[in-house]
């Protein structure tokens, strides 16, 4: 009876640590929940601990690189972001590494006003409070200039491109300070004319900048960015692309109609059709084209169609062109359609197809050879092994090995024992280019050589 009795209350004492859990579920879990006026007095006095700040994370600028002319173009805006964008604390302080040059003003939400205040370069950085993010712009400052040689003046967009029309030099230098779109001007007229007086003579310095959405549509003569560069002038560093669409017009080019100045660090994008005298870089050269390369097809209704020159009378030199030239009934060339006159030297001819419907005058680097000294005019040359190459609708027989000295120029294609026009060694001691910082480099994904001169990554074409 006594065992029962202490079994009996051990029961009830179980009984009563089980209400009270059960009590504590009630009170904890239930009651808040269900409305009791009574309980969610007493849980009031509890609050919700609050959720954590959300921090930041990152911030960017809307612009790394902007340019202002003194006096001209004097003020810009840069918008800041911040990630996430619920971040907690977005306070940010602007600065800049040099007030003399641009000055930077906070205003509404995450922007701020640069102003302009003397020629120079300086960088305007701004901070997050929270965390310390930064994020930073590079600001140029140009002169408007003179027009001299120490104080060139600045072009920076479709209207001071169109204004050097007034001023041709000669003693008279330009500057690009960025790039220019044009594809706002439906029909570009050329800087300079045939007509003596009118031609340009200054000169012009694209500084890596590139000038694209170049459109010309018309039949007069001499079309291009440049339609006469006359004996005194020059054009270098720059990069042109377009289209050229001339009917029945001729000396016909991306950078110059005719060139009788110098033409150097240049390379050009786009396709040319019209009758004759065409170039990827000039259509008539009776100057100098060095360092310089074409991606483009050129398209010829009559004769005198290349790569980089459609008729040369001067110096074409250290020059490779890639496209495809098809010509009609004469002169038709990789590089250079007809020889007139003067010397090709040192060019690599990448074209997949040069073609001469209707005549024989075809070749790999130039198409027709003609004036005095025409048998010494040649000289290191070469070109596509495989280039594909017709007249009168055949196939020509191109010798095998190619002569360098001679019109289709050497054979090379990407493994030839003297490393292929895809290896550094071919260009560099085969064919002369100058690598150094001031003309090419080696653009190892691509396998072709690039002008210095560009931004990097603004140079990957590569062989199609």
């Amino acid at each position: 009876m006594l065992g029962q009795h202490y079994y009996i209350k051990n029961i009830k004492k179980s009984s009563k640590i089980f209400q009270t859990l059960a009590l504590i579920i009630l009170l904890v879990f239930v009651l808040p929940g269900c409305g009791n006026p009574f309980m969610r007095g007493i849980f009031k006095t509890f609050p919700e601990l609050p959720a954590p700040a959300i921090k930041v994370a990152s911030i960017l600028l809307d612009e790394g690189d902007i340019f202002l002319i003194d006096s001209v173009i004097t003020d810009r805006s840069l918008t800041a972001t911040i990630f996430p964008a619920n971040a907690a604390d977005k306070s940010i302080s602007w600065d800049t590494s040099n007030a003399e040059v641009a000055d930077v003003t906070p205003a509404v939400g995450n922007s701020a006003k640069i102003t302009a205040a003397g020629p120079g370069s300086a960088i305007i950085t701004v901070t997050t409070a929270d965390g310390n993010f930064c994020a930073s712009c590079k600001v140029n400052v140009y002169s408007p200039g003179s027009g001299g040689d120490g104080d060139p003046y600045s072009i920076y967009d479709a209207e001071s491109l169109k204004k050097i029309a007034d001023n041709l030099g000669p003693g008279v230098y330009y500057k690009l300070v960025t790039d220019i779109d044009l594809s706002s001007v439906p029909n570009w007229t050329p800087i300079g004319t045939s007509a003596s007086g009118n031609q340009f003579s200054g000169d012009f310095n694209g500084d890596g900048h590139t000038i694209s959405g170049l459109v010309i549509n018309t039949s007069a003569d001499y079309q291009g960015l440049f339609g006469y560069i006359g004996s005194g002038g020059s054009v270098e560093n720059l990069c042109v692309s377009g289209n050229i669409n001339s009917g029945s017009a001729q000396y016909i080019g991306i950078i110059a109609g005719h060139n009788a100045g110098t033409i150097q660090n240049c390379y050009t994008l786009g396709d040319i059709t019209c009758s004759q005298n065409i170039g990827g870089i000039t259509g008539v050269n009776t100057g100098t084209v060095k360092n310089c390369y074409t991606l483009g097809n050129i398209t010829s209704t009559n004769d005198n169609a290349g790569g980089i020159v459609g008729d040369n009378g001067g110096t074409v030199q250290y020059c490779y062109a890639l496209g495809d030239i098809k010509g009609n009934s004469s002169s038709t060339g990789g590089i250079v359609g007809k020889r007139s006159n003067g010397t090709i030297k040192n060019c690599v001819a990448l074209n997949k197809n040069v073609s001469l419907p209707n005549g024989t005058q075809v070749g790999r680097v130039v198409g027709q050879l003609t004036g005095s000294g025409a048998d010494s005019c040649l000289d290191n040359n070469y070109a596509y092994f495989d280039m594909y190459i017709t007249a009168n609708g055949s196939m020509v027989s191109v010798p095998h090995p190619g002569v360098i000295t001679e019109k289709h120029g050497g054979d090379i294609d990407g493994s030839s024992p003297d490393g292929g026009y895809n290896n550094r060694d071919f260009w560099e001691s085969t064919i002369d280019f100058i690598f150094s910082p001031a003309i090419w480099e080696w653009n190892g994904r691509s396998g072709l050589p690039i002008l210095s001169c560009f931004p990097a990554g603004t140079q990957d074409h590569s062989f199609p």
